[in-house]
């Protein structure tokens, strides 16, 4: 409906590009790089800039608290199931093999996330590693 509203063709793509755009743009000026990136908005009337860039900062306030509400739910329960399963092992059979296959579970849950998080993200980890590497070799 926002889309619709303000007239923008894809503003959750919109919204995120510009959001990339200001992070590196803050990246570059602790680096105190000089080569400036075109702001991606730059195309788009007065009216669609702004609604790109309220969007983007909904977009970054929605996300972090999104994720802060995940860390804090899940970190927990994962600690306290691993705690729970741990304490498992060592009895008698069944608790064992219950406690190993509750942590077989949530290993294999976890490889799985970190193996898809890594497939979609490492081309921005690598771009950000390597705009670190070049940071430092610069200040060196």
């Amino acid at each position: 409906m926002l889309q619709d509203l303000t007239g923008c063709a894809n503003l959750y793509a919109d919204g995120s590009a510009y959001l990339r755009y200001l992070g590196r743009r803050a990246a570059r000026r602790a680096r105190h790089a000089a080569r400036p990136d075109p702001d991606p908005s730059t195309a788009y009337p007065p009216a669609q800039r702004r609604a790109i860039g309220v969007y983007g900062l909904v977009l970054l306030a929605g996300t972090t608290i999104c994720l802060a509400v995940g860390f804090a739910v899940s970190v927990p329960a994962l600690i306290a199931l691993v705690a729970r399963a741990v304490s498992e092992i060592g009895g008698t059979f069944v608790p064992t093999l219950d406690g190993c296959a509750a942590l077989a579970v949530l290993l294999a849950w976890q490889v799985l996330w970190a193996g898809r998080w890594w497939h979609r993200h490492q081309h921005q980890v690598r771009s950000m590693a390597r705009l670190e590497t070049t940071g430092l070799i610069a200040a060196l």
